[in-house]
């Protein structure tokens, strides 16, 4: 089976463990100001909210109709070094700065990792349902010292057959993943959440639904939408709204 999907994720306010924290309790800074240290509060600035664009291509082939077994290994290609343009005003001055941007905005994690599954799926009577489990891990540190947490996912769905060519799914998601190994010596840690690799990993549950339309010979089409049901992060960090997902598979 050959895949392409995209997702985009929609981030906005803080959570630290199940607990929602206001910006102005981790940080006074004001939106265009320069981030002065406050001893009362633990980062010079916050993050308010953050939208995420993914692409994946996949190729996938199967050990039989209801077993996959599989044994992935990622390779290092995305940056790890992307910086951020900034712009600071205060007593009538503006002052512009490039900083290194922080774990989260870094476009992969530097590491090659391993990623075995386990995928266990059954179809009968216009009805489907499945089970994934998958395990991350990163083999070392990456060139700047540090490494993304190990995580682990467990997946089940469902799936109906509306009429010949319309499948609608319902899907929960769980994912666990661990703090970040480490730390890049060009990270303030004090400068916000998202440069400070305590803040980092946490468990969350998704539920999901959504529908994929077949046509042609063994083409499809799909759209899924989810949205998260429990968050427990080691904050602060930023709370996850939703996450929208389009498909193409080849079969």
């Amino acid at each position: 089976m050959l895949e392409y999907r995209m997702m985009r994720m929609d981030m906005a306010g803080l959570l630290d463990g199940t607990d929602r924290v206001a910006t102005d309790i981790v940080s006074g800074a004001s939106p265009g100001m320069p981030p002065l240290p406050d001893p009362a509060r633990s980062y010079r600035m916050a993050p308010t909210d953050m939208t995420m664009d993914m692409h994946m291509l996949m190729l996938m082939a199967s050990a039989g109709e209801r077993l996959t077994l599989s044994l992935a290994i990622t390779i290092p290609t995305g940056d790890i070094d992307q910086h951020v343009d900034t712009s600071m005003r205060g007593g009538g001055m503006e002052i512009r700065r490039r900083l290194k941007a922080g774990y989260p905005m870094q476009l992969g994690s530097g590491t090659w990792n391993l990623v075995p599954s386990f995928t266990y799926a059954y179809h009968g009577d216009g009805v489907g349902v499945g089970l994934q489990a998958s395990y991350s891990g990163c083999i070392g540190r990456n060139d700047n010292g540090y490494a993304l947490g190990d995580a682990i996912e467990v997946i089940g769905w469902t799936k109906h057959a509306i009429d010949r060519r319309l499948l609608g799914t319902l899907k929960v998601s769980f994912r666990d993943w661990g703090r970040i190994e480490g730390r890049d010596p060009e990270l303030d840690s004090t400068l916000a959440p998202t440069t400070d690799p305590t803040a980092s990993g946490g468990r969350r549950l998704d539920l999901g639904f959504g529908f994929n339309a077949f046509f042609g010979n063994g083409h499809s089409l799909g759209i899924e939408f989810g949205v998260p049901v429990y968050q427990d992060l080691n904050g602060p960090q930023m709370r996850l709204n939703w996450l929208l997902s389009f498909s193409y598979q080849r079969m």
